[in-house]
């Protein structure tokens, strides 16, 4: 069974705007990688905000399920929209079986003289 593909699209580009959405997660993540990991590990995470490295060689990492509400920060923050392809199914199915009915019906009649 072939499983699902994980992206991430970078939504524009660098600015001084990040999910303010509720957080899933809001914390250090070591590199950009590891914040993608975290997103990808939560089926709720849609998108992450991460924040450039500066605090011994950590970013910090905000996962949310939206981004419809965009808040200010002072450093530029790049943003990724999580993107899970599914592949198509390739269940076999059983063979069909096909059962035919024959209904016979019989006549009889009485005769009555009188």
């Amino acid at each position: 069974v072939a499983s699902a593909t994980i992206t991430f699209e970078l939504q524009g580009v660098q600015s001084k705007e990040y999910c303010g959405d509720a957080p899933l997660f809001n914390g250090w993540a070591a590199g950009e990688q590891n914040c993608k990991d975290r997103c990808e590990a939560d089926h709720a995470c849609e998108y992450l905000s991460l924040w450039p490295m500066y605090h011994y060689d950590l970013n910090w990492c905000r996962l949310t399920r939206s981004c419809t509400d965009r808040q200010s920060t002072r450093w530029k923050v790049s943003i990724f929209e999580k993107h899970v392809i599914v592949p198509p199914s390739t269940t076999t199915l059983p063979p069909t079986t096909t059962v035919t009915t024959t209904l016979t019906t019989t006549e009889t009649s009485t005769a009555t003289s009188t």
